[in-house]
């Protein structure tokens, strides 16, 4: 590798495979395996959204044949998130005025009748309170003995007041399926075990030597265990944005970039009356907290940014960390790119550019065992040269590139 300017590396999701974390496209596959009601890791996912999940991951899979691609195995599962949040808010789009009529699918879903599940989880959450007030005042015991009957007529009224308002009772199938992905994503990518992110010392531990920038496009938490376990700082960059809007490069250690946001980040609003640092405009912040808290309230929705067009977001860092991005792959000759499949233009034009902007850099490419130039999104997509000397294939997957080129 180069030694001439500092060694910046990438990762996608095929670096995170060796922890036990599937790709993107197979976490979809999982998904799409789900049946109805299986306990475990589908748990979250009833039947409306197992039937949301299919119908969205049919139109996705359309559009790839139309595009020449395998259409059951190039779904996305972030592709098939962002569709479903678009789908959940298709009113307030753009385009919206102009579409008289959406496929008959899309209505059809949102109309199926699967209120009944619903409403009995609804019924169980208000005798459960109503108990719990029993408790608290024992004589209300007496006074309501059936609080299964209580909670019942509770909600028969609350739908006829809607119903009577013309107001929609349950029409948010779209909208709970992507939350519901989102519980299950959170189960895909969180890791407890230690062990499993051994094969990323060789690369952790050169923030032991170096200040070592880490761009990362994954919502995992791999980097930030293994650095945890070998005693090397992981600056997520969070701190340092909440303070002055900017991202200084980190004197030591690992300065991870998560461009996509984390799992575990979660947006608050910032309380102007308690600041004195000469804000005078409202402004969304991220916090990190513990797994146990995304998706364990209304409020609790993870900073994560969804889809492979243009992941740009106005809110929160994730401008400066793209900007970030930008500035710290300039001050680089070499860049090593381990596991990204180059399917997110946003990021390919900044590295198409760096690496036109000086004939001298390189880049090394570590992807899955066996793979060919020509098999490749780089080269099959686009028309780089197989000659080029500028352009390093490792076809010999995650762990053992990594392997090779830091240890």
């Amino acid at each position: 590798m180069s030694s001439r300017n500092p060694t910046f590396v990438l990762l996608g999701a095929g670096a995170s495979v060796p922890a036990g974390i599937p790709t993107a496209t197979q976490m979809t596959e999982k998904i799409l395996e789900i049946e109805r009601f299986t306990p475990g890791i589908a748990q979250p996912l009833r039947t409306r959204h197992v039937d949301v999940v299919r119908f969205v991951a049919g139109g996705l899979a359309m559009r790839a044949g139309n595009q020449g691609k395998n259409p059951l195995k190039n779904i996305n599962i972030e592709d098939l998130i962002a569709s479903i949040r678009m789908l959940a808010q298709r009113s307030e789009l753009d385009i919206a005025p102009f579409v008289t009529q959406w496929h008959k699918g899309v209505e059809e879903i949102d109309k199926r009748d699967h209120t009944h599940d619903k409403e009995r989880r609804l019924e169980d959450e208000f005798e459960r309170a109503l108990e719990a007030a029993a408790r608290d005042k024992p004589n209300t015991s007496a006074r309501l003995p059936d609080f299964r009957f209580v909670a019942r007529r509770f909600v028969s009224e609350l739908k006829n007041y809607f119903q009577s308002h013309a107001m929609p009772w349950h029409r948010d199938a779209y909208a709970e399926a992507a939350k519901q992905l989102t519980v299950v994503l959170k189960n895909f990518v969180w890791v407890d075990d230690e062990g499993k992110t051994a094969y990323l010392d060789p690369l952790v531990q050169m923030g032991k030597m170096n200040a070592l920038t880490i761009a990362s496009l994954n919502y995992d938490n791999t980097v930030e265990v293994a650095g945890n376990r070998l005693g090397v700082g992981v600056d997520l960059g969070l701190e340092r944005w909440r303070q002055n809007s900017l991202l200084e490069p980190v004197a030591y250690g690992i300065e991870l970039l998560k461009l996509h946001g984390s799992i575990d980040w979660l947006f608050s609003d910032l309380n102007l009356k308690s600041q004195n640092d000469g804000k005078i405009f409202p402004q969304r912040t991220i916090e990190r907290v513990d797994i146990s808290k995304v998706y364990s309230g209304p409020k609790s929705e993870p900073a994560l940014i969804f889809g492979s067009g243009n992941k740009l977001t106005e809110e929160g860092p994730f401008l400066e960390l793209f900007r970030a991005f930008e500035r710290r792959l300039e001050a680089c000759d070499e860049l090593v790119s381990i596991g990204y499949s180059f399917g997110d233009k946003h990021i390919n034009h900044v590295i198409f550019r760096w690496m036109n902007r000086d004939p001298s850099r390189t880049m090394v490419v570590v992807d899955r065992p066996g793979i060919e130039k020509r098999e490749h999104a780089l080269w099959a997509d686009y028309s780089v040269s197989e000659d080029s000397d500028r352009i390093e294939l490792m076809p010999v997957g995650s762990e053992q590139g990594i392997e090779e080129l830091f240890s």
